[in-house]
């Protein structure tokens, strides 16, 4: 089977299965019938390789199903070699069709929402969705959390969109100063990213909680292990992050400031 991007089927689930948005209700049925926590995953670029195919070979599919969640891949056209934002875009109308099929799903089966992980550009999705009210609370609770993580977002006004969130029990925003991939596209595209630069005007949501994870050492990929450099406080942290749980934050962070803005502040 070809991983190759296709914009038919969006919808993957690993090793093999690849599905129409149209089937995003098929797509959910057959997580959930694992019984495992779901987590609907966004990818990041994936330049000269595609996705999922990039996702599957690099084995962050393998890695964050050892979570212990059934993971619902939203693949989007990500092989690009720079920082075009209307590659994720283009893909708007076909999440806020899985956003549909989500809220009939919760509404019509006794299960728990999934949690949603966005990756470096895959925020672009989550950002413009939340512009597009896609996600305000009219459509209900739709996730347990909303994790952007290694966000490639621009800093600057980030919570304006972040504040029409309602769709979330919780956002939780992960600060890496260490990113070096989002510090070269900072550099190059000019934007400074959310993921690596939190500062103010703008980084003054009172819905998320900012996790400064940049005494860990890491670089870009730091939600699944093989990009943690064996801390046990970044698996402890993204372990609850996609099973769906309240953060506790006790024996991994403390409380800090960066910036003039309150944030948690992991433990290497």
């Amino acid at each position: 089977m070809s991983l190759k991007y296709d914009a038919a089927r969006p919808l993957f689930i690993a090793p093999e299965a690849r599905l129409s948005i149209d089937q995003a209700s098929q797509a959910l049925d057959q997580c959930y019938q694992t019984k495992m926590p779901v987590l609907i995953y966004l990818h990041g670029r994936a330049k000269g390789v595609g996705e999922p195919k990039k996702s599957v070979e690099s084995g962050i599919y393998r890695e964050l199903a050892a979570y212990g969640v059934a993971v619902l891949g939203f693949t989007w056209d990500a092989d690009d070699g720079g920082y075009d934002e209307n590659r994720p875009i283009a893909s708007c109308d076909d999440f806020a069709k899985l956003l549909n099929a989500l809220r009939g799903y919760l509404d019509t089966h006794n299960v728990a929402r999934p949690a949603l992980l966005a990756h470096s550009m895959g925020n672009i999705i989550v950002a413009e969705s939340a512009k597009d009210d896609l996600l305000t609370a009219d459509a209900g609770l739709l996730f347990s959390n909303l994790v952007l993580t290694s966000a490639a977002v621009k800093t600057k006004r980030h919570a304006r969109w972040l504040d029409n969130i309602g769709a979330a029990e919780r956002i939780y925003v992960s600060i890496n100063e260490h990113d070096l991939v989002l510090s070269a596209a900072g550099f190059a595209f000019r934007p400074n990213m959310l993921g690596c630069d939190l500062r103010a005007p703008g980084a003054t949501s009172a819905r998320v909680s900012y996790v400064d994870v940049s005494a860990c050492r890491v670089n870009h990929r730091y939600f699944v292990p093989q990009g943690q450099e064996k801390k046990a406080s970044l698996a402890t942290l993204y372990r609850q992050l996609v099973t769906g749980s309240a953060v506790d934050f006790s024996g991994i962070a403390k409380p800090g400031d960066l910036n003039g803005i309150g944030v948690q502040r992991l433990m290497d």
